[in-house]
């Protein structure tokens, strides 16, 4: 079994003007602060490009003093990362060009480039390890005989990008526990499982 989850354009559209300003941290007591989005596009099969306003107050470039962007191109990629407890949805962040008011295009890209090195050094990421949140054991109620539990565990997931939505796919295995099993505390982990209902290459 399966299931899918859906974010729509307009949804992310919606969204983004609450998170807004968002500060990102940087090595040497740096900063981006990022402020209200003006644009937002679906990258098939690539991203979230996202084009706002932006400020940078790095002292390890000699920008003692907060710098106003013009505009700041982000590229933001979800992608799924394999683990030892399962697969976590991850999204990167990557700047795509930063231009800084009164400054060359030759030093806003050097500026871009350290940027980028830095998230990339950081590992700055948003990261939901959704194997650990949907999988789960349901109890039945007292009243159904002859059942103790039912146990789904996450197999996979898969994200993909549209032009119009951001989505998520996720196979499940699923397990019933009967009365009396010897395993009837059995956790989602423990779960034995075939080959999931729905192959990766059907999304």
């Amino acid at each position: 079994m399966w299931l899918e989850a859906i974010l729509a354009k307009h949804d992310l559209v919606a969204l983004l003007p609450e998170l807004m300003p968002l500060t990102v941290r940087l090595n040497g007591g740096g900063s981006v602060e990022l402020e209200g989005p003006s644009e937002l596009e679906l990258v098939t099969d690539t991203g979230l490009r996202l084009t706002c306003k932006a400020k940078v107050h790095w002292p390890v470039l000699g920008i003692q003093v907060p710098v106003t962007l013009r505009s700041l191109t982000a590229l933001v990629k979800p992608q799924i990362a394999a683990s030892s407890t399962g697969d976590r949805l991850v999204f990167s962040v990557r700047v795509e060009h930063a231009d800084f008011a009164g400054l060359p295009d030759v030093v806003d890209e050097k500026i871009t480039e350290k940027i980028n090195e830095t998230l990339d050094r950081d590992h700055v990421a948003l990261e939901w390890d959704f194997t650990d949140s949907l999988s789960h054991v349901f109890k039945m109620p007292a009243t159904l005989e002859h059942f103790e539990a039912l146990g789904l565990q996450v197999a996979w997931g898969e994200v993909r990008v549209t032009p119009d939505a951001l989505v998520l796919a996720v196979s499940f295995h699923a397990r019933v526990v009967r009365t009396g099993e010897r395993d009837r505390d059995v956790k989602p982990a423990r779960l034995d499982g075939g080959d999931a209902a729905a192959p990766r290459s059907a999304h």
